[in-house]
């Protein structure tokens, strides 16, 4: 028999050696269990504590039940021809881990005061003030940090690593709470201040001003005293946002006999401006006790700065006619101006028209269960300018390069490269879209709901075009392609059940979308059609999000080793299809395996009313046929013998599944990703509550009192997904954080309150 000693991965074990055989070889003259735990490459810390019993079990040290408070206060009221509303409030989040939370602090006014018959002129202002500067665990460290490792020294100094092996990532998931000082507020202030004034012949002006002050702050000092850093760093950053909106605004009201007119006249303006500065500086002497306090005291300084400019405009006019409450008609002619655009585009025209047919208002119509019914027709264009502020425009990158001149002296050279390419024809997005939809109400108001069907086209598309390096720039913003979407979604409202002490009423929505690439770039093979763009995974005919590479079909398993090898890999790796057959994987080999979307979606609410004063609610929704990456069922963490990892089925000869792979498996010379099925369906609120009754009220001095429980995210039903939530923030299966990473949980939380109106 081979020597088991020689082994130091129990999971790649030749022919031979048994698992029992390896445990049990000593390897040493002394203490086996010892021995043992050095073949498996533990470190001192982690042998010592292993055979001491101690251990961390760091899902409880880093994951926590998070506490949230939500106190809000207001007082409304109205004295002659004044309205007034006042707010204040504060909230205090902690997240599902230590450490992580935000506060905030906010308020708002709102006056309207009645000057004269024809004068009203009021005020909405608001404040917040939010704070993030706390820092949470580094939550990584779960997977990374051995359960065997050490928090601190035997001096009780924290400890750069647990196991004192930081080589797989294992550092202290609590270094950033002790050795970082950090401020980071975030100060905005928005007000708008208005005017209306009624004038002769159904005719009447309003000016509005909106202001929006905006102003961040982020410090933070990174002390040297941490074992992560070699030199402390400190970093200040400040900016500073003010943007304004001015909207004049005539209208136009007169009815004769059954015809009704509404005509409206709009002149906008806009300005964006932001300010912002970066210093930063490290190594600072003789001591960074001062941090952010003292930037000029670091060795080494940086600074950044960057002003943002820009400025839009509008103008429209529209027109409402309504014949008898039978026919309506909207006439809509807009056109919006921003200064991102090219040069000779900043401004487009948006025209659009609507019309409705309330069919039950007809005299013809009798209809003792359809009460009312109403069809609806629109066509309208509209505008994205959701780009850059500066994005149509040439920009161009300082760097400095070190060089050396005749006398062998190092010198610092300014260079100045090309950025971005300038597209003075940069145009607006435009949308063309086409709605029809009926309403209708049945039974007395029992059930009421609409459909709507719907097409958009989008031409134009502001996207990034790669460019060949040889003429100087990496790519451009330019207008480009179609898309088309189309979709249908249902609404429907009922009330089901209505008796004095017994109330049920439910709400259900349905909608649909598919979308396809219509054109792209313009670009033709030598058969006429459009090419694809294979580089972005652009696709004419085929939809935006939809997936596309190399698919796995299974796992290669014991009695197909001879075929595996013949692709570089082994029995428990992933098989890839190979489309053409070659032996080897390449663009070929690519097929479409679905869509990173929902295919549909629905949602449904049920409230109850129970004995005049309980409420009972519940609320669920569903996304059905979308897809995400699970590269968690391929088991290759580089780092599996050094580190945990979140529990997942693996092969085995003798547990041969076929939808996870071995333990280290290999993806040979492929390149590609598994995705799963992300289809579910959420119970997602939950809702209690009792208001007391008048004549409790009346004694207690109140309006109103009532008291609700309300638990979200409360459970999740999802057939092929095992892992987690499977519902991400976007299509792209990224989470809140910007990565990609499935395992991260989505919490559930569970609220008490009092609703007191004096």
């Amino acid at each position: 028999m081979d020597d088991p000693g020689r082994y130091n991965n129990p999971n790649n074990l030749p022919a031979g050696v048994t698992l029992d055989q390896w445990l049990a070889y000593d390897g040493s003259a002394g203490d086996p269990t010892r021995a043992w735990l050095n073949r498996i490459g533990f470190q001192d810390v982690e042998i010592e504590n292993y055979l001491a019993g101690n251990s961390i079990n760091w899902y409880d040290r880093i994951m926590q039940t998070g506490f949230r408070n939500d106190i809000n206060t207001s007082i409304s009221g109205r004295n002659g021809g004044l309205n007034y509303y006042w707010s204040i409030g504060r909230t205090s989040n902690e997240g599902i881990v230590d450490g992580e939370k935000f506060e905030a602090l906010r308020s708002r006014l709102n006056l309207d005061a009645k000057i004269t018959d024809w004068l009203t002129v009021g005020m909405n202002t608001q404040f917040a003030k939010r704070n993030e500067g706390f820092i949470a665990a580094d939550r990584g460290q779960i997977e990374r940090s051995s359960p065997w490792g050490s928090e601190f020294d035997d001096e009780g100094n924290i400890r750069l690593s647990p196991q004192d092996d930081n080589g797989a990532g294992a550092v202290n998931a609590f270094l950033g709470q002790k050795f970082n000082d950090r401020i980071d507020l975030d100060h905005t202030f928005n007000s708008r201040v208005y005017a209306k004034v009624k004038l002769p012949l159904g005719f009447s002006y309003e000016l509005g001003y909106t202001n929006r002050l905006e102003f961040q702050e982020y410090y933070n000092h990174a002390l040297a005293a941490s074992p992560q850093n070699v030199v402390g760093s400190a970093v200040r950053q400040v900016t500073k946002i003010n943007e304004w909106q001015l909207d004049n605004i005539l209208r136009w009201d007169k009815t004769i006999d059954k015809h009704s007119f509404n005509l409206m006249f709009l002149v906008y303006g806009e300005k964006y401006q932001s300010y912002f500065t970066r210093s930063r500086a490290n190594t600072f002497e003789p001591s960074d006790a001062l941090g952010y306090s003292a930037l000029e005291l670091g060795t080494v300084q940086t600074v950044d700065s960057e002003d943002e400019t820009s400025t839009g405009d509008a103008v429209m006019t529209r027109l409402n006619y309504n014949y008898d409450s039978r026919y309506l008609l909207t006439l809509t002619m807009r056109r919006d101006g921003y200064s991102a655009f090219g040069e000779t585009n900043k401004r487009a025209y948006f025209p659009s028209i609507a019309g409705a047919w309330t069919i039950s208002n007809e005299s013809f119509f009798n209809s003792e269960f359809v009460n009312f019914l109403k069809l609806r027709l629109s066509y309208g264009e509209n505008g994205n300018r959701d780009i850059g502020r500066f994005t149509a425009l040439s920009r161009l990158n300082a760097n400095k390069y070190l060089n050396v001149d005749a006398g062998g002296n190092v010198i610092t050279v300014p260079t100045f490269d090309n950025g971005t390419q300038e597209n003075t024809e940069l145009r607006w997005e435009r949308t063309k879209a086409t709605n029809l939809g009926l309403d209708f109400s049945l039974a007395n108001g029992i059930v009421e709901g609409s459909i709507e069907a719907y097409q958009n086209i989008t031409n134009d598309l502001i996207v990034t075009r790669q460019l060949p390096n040889i003429i100087g720039f990496n790519n451009v913003t330019t207008n480009l392609g179609e898309i088309e979407n189309k979709g249908l979604e249902f609404t429907l409202a009922t009330e089901n059940i209505n008796r004095e002490n017994f109330q049920w009423n439910t709400n259900f929505n349905f909608s649909l979308n598919r979308n396809k690439i219509r054109k792209l770039y313009g670009d033709l093979d030598e058969n006429g059609e459009e090419l694809d763009d294979i580089t972005n995974q652009r696709f004419i005919g085929e939809a935006t999000d939809v997936i596309w590479g190399q698919e796995a079909i299974g796992i290669w398993q014991t009695n197909e080793a001879a075929e595996a090898a013949e692709y570089g890999v082994f029995p428990g790796d992933w098989k890839i299809r190979d489309v053409d057959n070659s032996g080897d994987f390449t663009v070929e080999d690519n097929v479409f395996q679905g869509h990173r979307s929902p295919r549909f979606s629905w949602a449904m609410s049920n409230r109850f009313t129970m004995l005049k004063n309980f409420d009972f609610s519940f609320e669920v929704y569903s996304n059905w046929g979308q897809k995400r990456i699970f590269n968690e069922a391929k088991n290759r963490n580089g780092f599996i013998d050094r580190t945990n990892s979140i529990q997942t089925p693996y092969w085995t000869p003798d547990n041969p599944i076929n939808d996870y792979a071995r333990l280290f498996s290999s993806d040979g010379s492929s390149n590609f990703a598994i995705w799963r099925d992300a289809s579910f369906i959420r119970l997602s609120n939950i809702t209690v509550a009792y208001r007391f009754p008048k004549s409790i009220l009346e004694k207690l001095s109140l309006q109103s009192l009532r008291l609700y429980a309300n638990a979200r995210n409360v459970a999740v039903y999802a057939p092929h997904w095992d892992f987690y939530d499977p519902e991400p923030t976007n299509i792209d299966g990224r989470n809140s954080n910007g990565t990609n990473d499935s395992s991260l949980p989505t919490p559930r939380f569970f609220t008490f309150g009092i609703d007191l109106s004096l």
